[in-house]
């Protein structure tokens, strides 16, 4: 896994950017004789999965401020 992180203060504002990447691949073998048909045998077989995942997030956000009544945080997530 892979995560990034970029800050910038914009105008009295703090943006944000987070985004990650992830790859992985699952190996798995198992018992394809459930029912013991072939006592002694084993009849194993093996499946294999994968995937590939990306985040991105984007937020914008008030800079901290003594005294201000009030904070905000915009944004989305990809």
């Amino acid at each position: 896994m892979v995560t990034g992180r970029l800050e910038a203060s914009l105008l009295g504002h703090q943006l944000t950017y987070v985004g990650s990447y992830q790859k992985a691949k699952t190996f798995a073998l198992q018992d394809n004789d459930l029912g013991n048909v072939l006592p002694g045998i084993a009849l194993d077989y093996l499946t294999t999965s994968g995937k590939e995942e990306t985040t991105q997030e984007v937020r914008l956000s008030s800079e901290p401020h003594a005294g201000r009544l009030i904070d905000y945080t915009v944004g989305f997530f990809y």
